[in-house]
């Protein structure tokens, strides 16, 4: 295989490929007679298909399936030995290959255009930077181990409820009168108490067991009409005209 580069501008280039019938034939017959022993057709026992049929049905897909991998390992290998610094990927240029015949195959000729980043060099000694100073005391320390506890504990059962818990509880829609709207929604969600921005709804889901029953208003365990809709399992408009829910069953999050 032969691979020429040509400078087409400044910071543009094309790759030549090249390649010749020695180049592919050997990936080709050995993919062949792969297919050979597993093909399985009538009248002929597997593995003893003749050579001649699994060209004529395969034998044209094997042969672009060896130049594409020839062509790209060469590529990859050609810019990483002669250091080229590539903008993105190598993009075959459609024009080149006109004259291929995958039909009656030999030599085969490509043609990649390439994108090349700018060299440029920058004098450290007139650049300035400012590197702000964190204060670690152990107080950040405190904060930053707990923040990973909760990032990387896991989720068990808890009896009750605390303030930093995440509950998990199926969300009812209610009756103005408290009671069970027939057809409304019902969607299990989770809430983390620690999250939540209204104080009282808060205290209200804390101390809770599992079974519990909490009549909260839906808006006030979410962010936005988005957030509320996911909650509840319905669309943006759905969300907005939901009255009441009832949750239950909690969860802790511990290292």
């Amino acid at each position: 295989m032969d691979i020429l580069k040509e400078d087409t501008g400044a910071l543009t280039a094309t790759l030549k490929v090249k390649l010749s019938h020695d180049d592919y034939a050997p990936g080709v017959e050995k993919a062949l007679k792969e297919q050979r022993k597993q093909a399985v057709l009538p009248g002929f026992r597997p593995g003893q298909v003749p050579m001649s049929l699994i060209k004529k049905r395969v034998g044209k897909a094997l042969l672009v399936n060896e130049v594409e991998r020839l062509i790209d390992e060469n590529l990859r290998n050609y810019i990483g030995t002669n250091g080229l610094r590539v903008l993105g990927q190598p993009l075959p240029s459609s024009k080149s290959t006109e004259g291929n015949n995958w039909d009656e195959p030999g030599d085969f000729e490509f043609a990649y255009e390439l994108g090349l980043a700018p060299v440029f060099e920058i004098e450290l000694d007139k650049v300035k930077l400012e590197l702000p100073v964190v204060d670690v005391n152990d107080e950040v320390v405190s904060k930053e181990v707990e923040d990973m506890k909760r990032r990387y504990g896991k989720l068990e059962a808890a009896a009750t409820s605390e303030a930093k818990d995440m509950l998990l509880g199926d969300m009812i829609e209610l009756n103005a009168d408290g009671t069970i709207r027939e057809g409304g929604i019902m969607h299990r969600a989770t809430i983390s108490l620690e999250f939540l921005e209204d104080e009282a709804t808060r205290n209200l889901l804390t101390g809770k067991a599992v079974g519990d029953d909490v009549v909260v208003d839906p808006h006030k365990v979410s962010r936005g009409h988005d957030d509320l809709a996911r909650m509840l399992g319905v669309d943006h408009e759905r969300s907005i005209t939901s009255r009441a829910t009832s949750s239950s069953a909690s969860r802790r999050s511990s290292a």
